[in-house]
């Protein structure tokens, strides 16, 4: 299944594969299309990049959440009138499925569908999403510099972090390459990145013990059973506003909750931002033109 999030770096890769150890759910999730959001202005434009997808079974939709890598793919959240296939380049064809994009739409949106205003475009660049990754050390660099030398490399660090991600104050684990990965399986010398609500010194010394190379521990806000529990709550308040999700991820190492969302309210926003502040991301996937 491809997520559509651009390609992280071997540090969160670690980090989600180390949380599908010990926490459930806190990969990215996804919710199924729902007509029941949030009413827009209608008469209001609103834009977005968005693949389009017909089949035989239904019409033209905007595809502004997950897409499942398969062939043909698989996704539509919004059905959109006034499509023409005629007028768009680099579409493709299999069995009786019709694709392409990502396309600039600009239409009206009445809560259920999207009817086009303008004809489609190249996708618009002020609403490219940057993902902003980095898997950064935590601290600085020591003045001695960091370890290369031993059973510093990436495999060596996973099982360290294995062990304290059972820490009820665990909030984050990465880690961070010291050199570009080789033609081997070798990752080479890495930092290991660790964050806790708790005693930083006890956490310290405790992976000192299972340890060698580079290490940076850190105080986050939020234990990762902590951002669990607020991601429980954000669904809920989602579900009760009636704003339709289209994914949402735990993102460990920044220690937020990140949503994605079809349409938002300025109410809605400002209710969200107000309960759950910094620690919540939100996006909508339609927005207004002059926004």
């Amino acid at each position: 299944m491809n997520m559509r999030r651009a390609p992280a770096g071997l540090g969160l890769t670690l980090a989600l594969l180390l949380g599908a150890c010990g926490q459930g759910d806190s990969s990215q999730q996804q919710a199924p299309p729902a007509s029941d959001v949030a009413t827009p202005q209608r008469d209001e434009l609103y834009e977005a990049n968005a693949t389009v997808l017909e089949s035989g079974q239904r019409g033209p939709h905007l595809c502004l959440g997950v897409i499942l890598d398969s062939f043909p793919p698989q996704c539509g959240d919004v059905p959109v009138a006034g499509w023409d296939w005629g007028k768009v380049d680099g579409e493709q064809r299999a069995s009786d499925v019709t694709w392409g994009g990502q396309y600039h739409v600009v239409g009206t949106f009445d809560g259920e569908t999207f009817t086009l205003t303008e004809e489609p475009g190249a996708p618009a660049k002020h609403l490219q999403q940057e993902d902003g990754f980095s898997s950064s050390p935590a601290c600085d660099e020591p003045k001695e510099g960091w370890v290369t030398q031993g059973a510093v490399d990436q495999e060596a660090a996973g099982r360290a972090l294995a062990q304290v991600r059972r820490e009820p104050d665990y909030a984050a684990g990465w880690v961070t390459q010291l050199e570009p990965p080789g033609a081997t399986e070798d990752t080479g010398p890495v930092v290991l990145n660790a964050a806790f609500t708790g005693d930083l010194e006890r956490h310290k010394t405790e992976l000192r013990k299972l340890w060698a190379g580079s290490l940076c521990v850190a105080r986050y806000e939020h234990s990762l059973d902590e951002l669990e529990h607020l991601r429980r709550s954000v669904d809920e308040e989602l579900e009760s506003r009636e704003i339709a999700m289209l994914y949402s991820d735990l993102d460990e190492i920044r220690g937020r909750l990140v949503y994605h969302v079809t349409y938002l309210t300025a109410d809605d926003e400002d209710h969200l931002t107000t309960r759950f502040g910094k620690i919540l991301r939100i996006t909508a996937a339609l927005t207004p033109v002059n926004e």
